[in-house]
């Protein structure tokens, strides 16, 4: 065997240290903080317009709890689910009942186009009173937003929270109801809210 020549190292070598008989190394330029190895870094901005918020996008299932998909109208024309939704009625199918139920529920994005009657919120709400289950239209009126302003769903929610005995939820949408419309159900139902709390007077 030849002879090696020289010192031997003892200690594993630093690769940021220069070797002994090499010069120092230039230091590179630091990397962008959160570029991506192998990918070519842009300097461009790209500028976009986030999408409205639809409140009638709320619901009680969830995609993984019960619910449908988020995205259960893409590619359904909203024309479309305004004149289907309001068919949804009490079926003699324990299934389709289910699935009707699983559908009015479910929080998801509303369909595109431009809305011609009531709110998909009130479509739904209404539809749940259809089929007996009041409860659960209550609970889904609850979660409607201060910014819908939607007299049909005032009427439909009013309407749940008279069949689930709480008066006065029901008793607010009333006074909510005769800042915009005079119309004698109203007025019958103020008097009758009046009446509950022990104004007779102002009921009479």
């Amino acid at each position: 065997l030849a002879k090696r020549r020289g010192p031997i190292r003892l200690i594993p070598v630093d690769p940021a240290q220069p070797a002994p008989d090499q010069p120092p190394a230039t230091r590179s330029a630091p990397a962008d903080v959160g570029a991506v190895p192998g990918q070519p870094q842009s300097e461009t901005i790209e500028v976009g317009q986030l999408k409205a918020y639809d409140p009638s996008s709320v619901g009680l299932l969830y995609e993984g709890q019960g619910g449908l998909p988020a995205a259960l109208w893409q590619g359904t024309r909203r024309a479309t689910v305004e004149q289907l939704l309001p068919r949804l009625g009490p079926n003699r199918s324990a299934a389709l009942q289910s699935l009707s139920r699983r559908l009015l529920l479910s929080a998801a994005n509303v369909p595109q186009g431009p809305a011609s009657g009531p709110s998909l919120l009130a479509l739904r709400v209404g539809r749940l009173l259809a089929l007996g289950d009041n409860q659960q239209a209550a609970a889904l009126a609850r979660l409607a937003s201060s910014q819908l302003e939607d007299m049909a769903l005032t009427r439909v929610a009013a309407d749940a929270f008279w069949l689930t005995g709480d008066t006065q939820s029901a008793c607010a949408r009333v006074a909510t109801a005769l800042r915009h419309d005079q119309d004698p159900v109203w007025l019958e139902a103020n008097a009758f809210c009046r009446a509950s709390k022990g104004d007779q007077e102002a009921a009479a």
